[in-house]
């Protein structure tokens, strides 16, 4: 048997060998170049021709997949035969002794011949008429021409013979194969079924959309229960959560420096001639994409996926052989409608997801708002216990200054008393009032100088912080101190009142309006990677007071340190990005929670401040996030072939409307 085998596989190795001789001997065409140079004629080629090279391309490509397919089953039905062969041998005998014929052995050497000898009439089949193809389609250079026309179409009908060639050959020589598993149609088959149902296609990304939403909703809840973990894994001395310190100084200027060459490095190339011209080719751009012939071009262009997608179907379905052509172009018809459908289904996810990243921004404006009320009415508390605090120490320093400025008159007095009389004879009667008067002043002005000494050791006694005294030190006045802390908390009410009448009505159209536009492409890359920096160095502050104490204002800064702090950044904006994307509705404080740099009871003042500006700068890299996924999903819709103004307007129309229900729930509050 295995010499059976052997015989049979040399001999159809030799034959497909000579059939390759041969082709080469009578073709100099590079296989490859033919079908990039069939791709590029397809991709950017026009009229008939182009359409013709679309559809042979796009047979060539499913019918080395159906040959692929074919290929490896061929490969695993001959392993199976030459496994079982020595089972044959083994019945021969016994199948000779029943009937004389030896059923088994006949029906194993039909199958295992037929399965091998197939390839060499696949080659010749394939070498003729595909490069008849690609000749038919490659030639001329007229769009429209009667012969360009009849090209195209003898081109298709050639790709589409390579099935009905094998049928014909097989039905010539007997080559029977009943399960078709060596045949084109075993690949095929996959084909024609996903045609049949390509006006599900829709259908189904929308159902995958709804799974991953709800997918989403979960989110949040694991990535809370987690936060524990990485708290634990970034925080503390062992963790990412490590000191900063005489560096960061220097790598703000060195940042600070670096941001002003490149700014000014911009600007000068915006008032550069090539400059000038690539903004106002921006400028053009723009203004086309608004006009009617940029509309009509962005709808040419969508109707151009459709149909581009119609003809794919078309070719993969007709090119098997096994489907008629009026079948194939209903199929191809089903794939244009289920694209178009796709494509409707999308641009109302695309409104959706603007939408959406809009009433969130909205929504996370408002929580700003309401988050610098709260620092400001902290502020405002701890302003005034500052001035509850330090009063009794300003009352006994203005008290010391009164003695003081007394003394001090007195003193003056006497003094002009002793000049008086340097020009009076000694003993007269006026040099001994002078005098007199001299000597009392002079010792009530010791007496004051006694109670405003003891005055300010009150003081600094009831100064337990030290900070009145060393502003009295530094030569401001015990009443000019208290003017300081007095226009600090009324600075701080104006602040709270100002964001109070920001508040109220926050959500009256005229306002959600003005930020609604505001927000439309404000928001790039640069802004996002600027934010995350400036987050970067608030978490690297705030880390470094930590491990060195809240009284440290500097300390060494290692490699690792700003590795670890990098790394927290990062982390916090990778999980901002996430919370965009998903919708997953994270707060500023949940997000600082996950990297361990929340409020803690017991913070100092400049500890709770430097939290507050990270707490904020965290909701503006939310908002960032927001924008840009709305300004994303206008471009998507855009290049769908959708009119813009159309898009804008359902999505601020529907934006509107939340932010009419927000404001109706605001003012039920």
């Amino acid at each position: 048997m295995h010499y059976i085998a052997i015989f049979t596989i040399q001999c159809n190795n030799s034959i497909v060998h000579a059939i390759e001789v041969a082709y080469g001997s009578v073709s100099d065409n590079n296989e490859e170049e033919t079908i990039e140079k069939l791709f590029y004629k397809a991709l950017v080629g026009g009229g008939m021709a182009a359409n013709a090279a679309f559809i042979v391309y796009i047979g060539i490509v499913f019918q080395t997949l159906f040959f692929l397919i074919a290929y490896i089953n061929r490969m695993l039905k001959v392993g199976f035969l030459l496994v079982i062969s020595p089972l044959i041998t083994v019945t021969y005998s016994i199948d000779k002794m029943g009937d004389g014929k030896a059923q088994a052995l006949e029906s194993w050497l039909k199958e295992f011949v037929y399965t091998i000898l197939i390839q060499p009439f696949h080659c010749i089949i394939y070498y003729s008429f595909i490069s008849i193809a690609f000749a038919l389609v490659s030639q001329g250079n007229s769009d429209y021409s009667y012969n360009e026309i009849a090209a195209g179409i003898m081109a298709i009908l050639c790709i589409k013979f390579v099935n009905d060639g094998e049928k014909v050959v097989r039905k010539i020589f007997g080559f029977q194969d009943d399960n078709s598993k060596t045949a084109m149609a075993a690949g095929a088959v996959a084909a024609i079924a996903v045609a049949k149902n390509t006006t599900k296609v829709a259908t189904g990304v929308k159902r995958g959309v709804t799974k991953v939403g709800a997918f989403g909703g979960n989110v949040k809840q694991h990535f809370l229960q987690d936060a524990p973990k990485l708290q634990g894994l970034l925080g503390g001395d062992k963790g990412i959560g490590k000191a900063i310190g005489k560096l960061a100084s220097g790598i703000e200027k060195h940042d600070t420096k670096k941001a002003e060459r490149k700014e000014r490095r911009r600007e000068k190339f915006n008032n550069s001639k090539i400059g000038a011209k690539i903004n106002g080719a921006k400028t053009l751009g723009r203004k086309f994409k608004n006009s009617t012939p940029g509309r009509l071009a962005n709808m040419a262009r969508r109707q151009a996926l459709s149909t581009a997608a119609a003809m794919a179907t078309f070719a993969a379905t007709y090119a098997t052989g096994d489907t008629d052509a009026l079948s194939a172009i209903g199929y191809g018809s089903g794939m244009a409608k289920g694209t178009d459908t796709l494509f409707d289904s999308s641009s109302q996810r695309n409104e959706n997801e603007a939408i959406s990243n809009q009433v969130e921004s909205e929504k996370l404006e408002h929580e700003k708002t309401q988050t610098q009320l709260g620092h400001a009415k902290g502020a405002l508390d701890s302003a005034e216990k500052s001035l509850n605090n330090a009063q009794p120490a300003i009352d006994k320093y203005k008290a010391a200054e009164t003695f003081g400025n007394k003394a001090q008159k007195l003193e003056q007095e006497a003094s002009e008393n002793r000049k008086q009389m340097q020009g009076l004879k000694k003993g007269s009667k006026k040099y001994s009032g002078l005098e007199k008067d001299a000597h009392q002043k002079e010792v009530a002005a010791k007496k004051l100088r006694q109670r405003e000494e003891q005055m300010r050791r009150q003081a600094e006694a009831l100064d337990k912080d030290g900070s009145v005294t060393e502003k009295i030190e530094s030569g401001k006045s015990a009443k000019d101190i208290e003017k300081d802390y007095k226009n600090d908390i009324d600075a701080k009410k104006k602040e709270i009142t100002d964001l109070e009448n920001e508040l109220k009505n926050f959500y009256s159209k005229d306002k959600a309006t003005v930020r609604y536009e505001a927000r439309k492409n404000s928001v790039g890359k640069q802004d996002i990677k600027g934010k995350t920096k400036e987050i970067e160095k608030l978490i690297q502050e705030i880390l470094a007071k930590r491990r060195l104490g809240e009284d440290s204002s500097d300390g060494e800064l290692s490699e690792q340190d700003m590795i670890d702090s990098r790394e927290l950044s990062n982390f916090l904006r990778d999980s901002i990005e996430k919370d965009s994307i998903l919708h997953s509705g994270m707060s500023a404080n949940q997000l600082m929670g996950m990297i361990g740099v929340e409020h803690v009871n017991g913070e100092s003042a400049e500890m709770t401040d430097l939290i507050n500006k990270l707490q904020l700068s965290v909701i503006d890299q939310q908002i960032n996030f927001r924008c840009q996924g709305a300004d994303k999903a206008a471009d998507n819709d855009e290049a769908l072939g959708r009119r813009t103004e159309k898009f804008d307007s359902n999505v601020k129309t529907a934006f509107l409307n939340e932010v009419s229900h927000l404001n109706y729930l605001d003012n039920k509050k």
